[in-house]
């Protein structure tokens, strides 16, 4: 039995004009049924169908500190 060959299907790369946008977004709002993240997958196809990048409008100020405080060295070992 041969193999089907097949590709990965970006629904942004489809999206070029804003009324294709908004028409996909009214579809995903009538076909999600309360499911939130179908909802937010579909939000997030917008932006990258522009070119837009996510990014945080604030970046966290210790992202890996677990809540608590980390000890930093020395240069020289010592302090003072």
């Amino acid at each position: 039995m041969s193999k089907t060959a097949t590709t990965r299907y970006d629904v942004a790369e489809h999206l070029r004009t804003p009324e294709e946008m908004a028409a996909y977004l009214e579809a995903c709002l009538e076909e999600a049924d309360g499911d939130a993240a179908f909802i937010a997958k579909a939000l997030g196809d917008i932006p990258r169908a522009k070119g837009i990048r996510w990014q945080p409008a604030v970046p966290h100020p210790r992202p890996f500190s677990r809540g608590r405080r980390e000890r930093i060295p020395y240069p020289s070992g010592k302090r003072g």
